[in-house]
């Protein structure tokens, strides 16, 4: 049976996307479907509905004892090491600092984005010594071309692969073992439109809507917003696409009852 892409109207604010995907995705059998997109179209935005969807999110989470958005959210961006060192603390201090104190077998987006490694695990470096930064080396090119006024808007990409200007999150190498688990975000692609914002699109090979979506929606805004500073840039629209999406009847601890309860309040 062939099923058409699931295009989602355009929301503001990333809540607002969210609970608009949820909302469509419980209505369709098994509660999923393939080739799910939809556009936020300000990413970096934070609207009251924002505050109050992921403040009731977190309690629910917490209840079901499951990660808060902001944790989710830190595995794509490590706001506080931003807020507190800046780029330096993004580029240098959290992949050689905190990452090695909170890796698991989840969560490693922002290592994959900042470092590159080897089959054996070992950090890869340029010829110079220093080591592969993907994300560096993605918004220092962004940062000449709109310094220049010229050149290629639409190559700068994020494998989250070893190609510079990709930045792709599933890697072979270490995910190929696992016939579940690894990565969901696959892929990170920037462009720069002609008024020079910065847009991003982001791959999903699967997307679970209640464990992870609301905080991997929240850390790619911040990415997106992070990238456009360094570029000196404004931010433009994110666009979520997913081969295959699903919003759980269950979470943790909690089963189908309390998961239907928790989005009735949210009026999903």
């Amino acid at each position: 049976m062939q099923m058409p892409i699931a295009t989602l109207d355009d929301r503001v604010s990333v809540s607002s996307a969210w609970r608009n995907a949820v909302g469509y995705l419980k209505q369709q059998p098994g509660r999923k479907c393939y080739n799910l997109a939809y556009m936020v179209t300000q990413p970096d935005a934070w609207t009251q509905e924002d505050a109050s969807t992921i403040a009731a999110f977190d309690e629910f989470a917490k209840g079901a004892g499951r990660h808060p958005v902001t944790t989710v959210a830190n595995t794509i961006f490590p706001l506080a090491c931003y807020r507190v060192r800046g780029a330096d603390g993004v580029f240098e201090h959290y992949p050689d600092e905190i990452y090695p104190r909170v890796k698991t077998t989840w969560g490693t987006y922002a290592e994959r984005m900042l470092r590159r490694r080897d089959a054996q695990g070992n950090l890869l470096r340029h010829r110079d010594g220093q080591l592969v930064n993907p994300l560096k080396s993605l918004t220092e090119k962004l940062r000449h071309r709109v310094a220049a006024a010229r050149g290629t808007k639409t190559h700068y990409e994020l494998p989250v692969s070893d190609e510079v200007f990709e930045i792709s999150t599933y890697d072979p190498v270490r995910d190929a073992r696992y016939p579940r688990g690894g990565p969901c975000l696959s892929h990170l692609s920037f462009k720069l439109d002609p008024s020079n914002n910065v847009r991003l699109t982001a791959f999903y090979r699967s997307h679970f809507y209640l464990d992870r979506a609301l905080g991997n929606l929240v850390g790619l805004g911040r990415l997106q917003r992070f990238v456009a500073d360094q570029a000196e840039c404004d931010v433009g629209p994110l666009t979520l696409i997913a081969s295959e999406a699903c919003v759980e009847s269950s979470l943790g601890t909690a089963k189908a009852a309390a998961v239907n309860d928790f989005l009735a309040k949210l009026g999903i």
